[in-house]
């Protein structure tokens, strides 16, 4: 016979049903406080009575085998549990092995009361981190004042924008073409319609072009097979605000890390994570509010995540099952910020329109109600898609493009009203194209890839604002490492008080920097690709 816990019957049952009930639900609590996502919703409660079962179903499992195997379970699960949710999977295998024995041993039947009240103290301190500043990651203890007299400079950085002469062949490309000049026509923006990336992938597009290099190096690849963090650590655009004397506010995403280039000149570091957690709620159907909420659960672990995706799960959309990435707060907090102190600051955002999941609609409400396929751009590994689906997310990438030139005019008009528009230095540019090409742009498909395709996926978005100086188009093709490079110079000019009367009024002498060309990912060095994205 299986001996039983030395607590008592009923208490001790009680006992060990709250430890796992508790041990479970900690993940669940600490994610849903962090995101703030509404527990009085039948999703949530959903999940809750699932860990109830589970916690009941261990309860009576644990009380029914000797206390030594009990507590050696119990300490199994915990390290199970925190080596997902801190991603720590080394440090909790060595804490297993050191302090398991020992623990098991000397606590015996008194092992999950103790490490119970371990637990609370732990949903506690979730709890009361939940009220912090969701996503206020910095404001440095070493502030100084930004240097007087520099004007506002405002950079945003728009993922997946494609080019206005990048647009592809669709029946609403041509309104969507006078939507965007319009737009940057009104704000008196210098407009770069042929502007391209050479890169496909966020991390080595924003990478080359910050630093103003034009290589084939795959830095931000060897990053993703070394699973390691993706740090902007050097960053020659921040450099040159840093020595213009410019303090930072910067709004990131969790994927790419800005707020370590210049560190000590960053008073504000928001970071917000995707994908967007709070969108949830907007899907129409129980069911799939629920499954988004777990599958997001469960990938919040870095751990967890790497082995589905290893394993080869849910190739239908990723681990976030086409839940958007956008989140709208980064534009209210970049207004807000701009609004409330703009005098010698760079303001750096990167937000995530029009990338996709494609879930905002022209007007930024969200749907849900469309095929989970169609609102990713392009998968690599993914098959030929039918036309339908191709025109199908063409559409809802166009609305998304109009919702972000929306939310900048919000900001604008705000700016305008504050008096702070005219002398704000602005530039705004996307990382690379759309990804709505009927093939991924990967090495093994170079013999398919059309100029079209290229078009789709390289060519960009880049507009910039200098006061005193009237925008017009220039049909230039150029890639975003030579014009950050010029904005960059345009900026040091007009700080150092020398006239300026257009925007990369000449083009530089090195071939590397104006000639046409990209580079497709798949092989180190990656291949580079001699064309003319704008000639057939």
């Amino acid at each position: 016979m299986p001996r039983q816990a030395s607590t008592g019957s009923h208490y001790g049952l009680l006992i060990v049903f709250l430890f796992y009930f508790w041990l479970l639900i900690y993940p669940a609590l600490s994610f849903l406080w962090r995101h703030s996502y509404p527990f009085f919703s039948v999703e949530v409660g959903l999940i809750f009575l699932l860990i109830a079962i589970c916690s009941i179903l261990l309860a009576i499992i644990i009380r029914n085998v000797r206390p030594v195997i009990a507590n050696a379970l119990s300490l199994l699960l915990i390290t199970v549990i925190l080596m997902l949710q801190f991603n720590l999977l080394l440090p909790g295998l060595i804490v297993l092995a050191l302090i398991g024995p020992a623990a098991i041993f000397l606590l015996k039947g008194r092992f999950q009361l103790y490490s119970l009240a371990i637990i609370i103290f732990m949903i506690a301190g979730a709890f009361f981190d939940s009220f912090e500043d969701d996503g206020n990651l910095r404001s440095t203890a070493k502030h100084t004042s930004a240097k007087p007299g520099l004007p506002p400079v405002v950079h945003i950085l728009m993922d997946s924008f494609i080019g206005i002469d990048g647009l592809p062949p669709h029946a609403e490309s041509d309104l969507l073409r006078d939507e965007i000049y319009t737009f940057f026509d009104q704000y008196d923006f210098h407009t770069f319609p042929r502007a391209y990336s050479r890169y496909l992938s966020t991390g080595n597009s924003v990478y080359k072009a910050f630093n103003y290099q034009n290589d084939g190096k795959n830095k931000f690849g060897l990053e993703v097979l070394g699973r390691r963090k993706h740090i902007l650590k050097p960053n020659a655009q921040f450099d040159v605000m840093q020595e213009l004397g410019y303090r930072f506010n910067i709004y990131q995403t969790e994927f790419l890390d800005f707020c370590q280039s210049n560190v000590d000149h960053v008073d504000r570091c928001w970071q917000y994570s995707q994908p967007n957690v709070d969108s949830i709620s907007h899907a129409p159907d129980m069911r799939q509010r629920l499954e988004m909420l777990a599958v997001v659960l469960l990938n919040q672990s870095t751990i967890l995540s790497n082995l589905v995706t290893s394993i080869g799960l849910f190739m239908d959309g990723g681990m976030d099952r086409g839940i958007a990435h956008h989140d709208p707060r980064v534009f209210a907090n970049l207004e807000r910020d701009l609004l409330s102190d703009p005098g010698g600051k760079y303001f750096f955002a990167h937000i995530l329109l029009p990338h996709g999941p494609f879930a905002f609609q022209d007007d930024c409400s969200i749907n849900y109600e469309s095929s989970r396929l169609v609102r990713f751009a392009a998968l690599q590994g993914e098959p030929l898609q039918n036309k339908e689906i191709y025109e199908t997310r063409t559409k809802m990438y166009f609305e998304q493009v109009s919702c972000a030139l929306k939310s900048m005019h919000q900001i604008f008009e705000k700016m305008k009203a504050a008096g702070i528009y005219e002398q704000s230095i602005i530039v705004i540019h996307g990382d690379h194209g759309s990804r709505i090409g009927k093939y991924y742009p990967h090495y093994g498909n170079i013999g398919v890839l059309t100029h079209s395709e290229y078009r789709a996926n390289f060519s960009t978005l880049f507009a910039v604002k200098f006061p005193g100086i009237k925008g017009h188009h220039d049909q230039r093709a150029l890639p975003l490492s030579t014009l950050l490079e010029e904005f960059s110079v345009m900026v040091q000019k007009y700080n150092t008080g020398q006239e300026i009367t257009k925007f990369m009024q000449s083009l530089p002498e090195t071939a590397e920097r104006v000639d046409s060309y990209v580079y497709v990912e798949g092989v180190h060095p990656m291949q580079r690709i001699n064309i003319n994205l704008f000639e057939e």
